[in-house]
């Protein structure tokens, strides 16, 4: 499993796999998964086509490096800072969310992979392991952690809560990034300050008939 969030995937690739990287997330913004060729990349970066076999094994592993970027960038841009790893409340965690999905390019990046990855069995498995990582970290963000307390016997159910948790919080996350990106006028701020609302106090409760009336 992907864990190390602090390490960036560009920092661990030969400066040749680098530029092969960003030339396939400029053609994946340009011309979407269907246009992401071993050829356009390798036209894009101004290199050979046996390029990027070489450092990526193939095209899948190309799309699994792209994973592991987006990713990446999402959580050190709006949530781990170097050196920095404080417990946010839940306004904070709603703010860099809203920082997250004014990105749009970012945000249909990251889709167009996910989609991909339906379709996928790779992409699909390596998309796997990196839900299983944030979901740890949104509960993580907010002290709500993971497992036993340090030295004692790990608790199953309360590792399977927290991981519940994690996976509402970014449903919430992906769930109006999604609809910011396919309509524009999505009113993003009374969507985030309903979020916070029910997060903090729960669900209003529901309007009924009056006795009266």
């Amino acid at each position: 499993m992907p864990e190390d969030v602090a390490r960036a995937p560009l920092d661990a690739l030969h400066p040749a796999a680098q530029a092969i990287l960003v030339a396939a997330r400029t053609v994946l913004r340009e011309r979407g998964m269907a246009g992401l060729t071993i050829e356009a990349v390798a036209n894009e970066a101004n290199t050979s086509r046996t390029q990027i076999p070489y450092h990526f094994g193939s095209r899948a592993g190309l799309v699994e490096a792209l994973f592991d970027w987006l990713f990446y960038e999402v959580w050190m841009r709006f949530l781990r800072p170097p050196g920095e790893a404080r417990t946010m409340t839940i306004h904070e965690s709603l703010e860099w969310s809203r920082q997250e999905m004014s990105d749009l390019a970012a945000v249909r990046d990251a889709w167009d992979l996910v989609v991909h990855s339906l379709r996928d069995e790779m992409a699909r498995r390596r998309l796997v392991l990196l839900y299983a990582r944030d979901r740890r970290l949104e509960v993580e963000t907010i002290g709500l952690g993971r497992g036993a307390p340090e030295g004692g016997a790990p608790d199953p159910e309360a590792d399977r809560r927290s991981d519940a948790i994690g996976a509402v919080l970014l449903a919430i996350d992906e769930g109006l990034g999604l609809q910011r990106a396919i309509d524009p006028d999505f009113d993003l701020d009374a969507a985030l300050d309903a979020a916070e609302e029910i997060l903090t106090h729960g669900l209003p409760e529901p309007r009924g008939e009056t006795d009266d009336g």
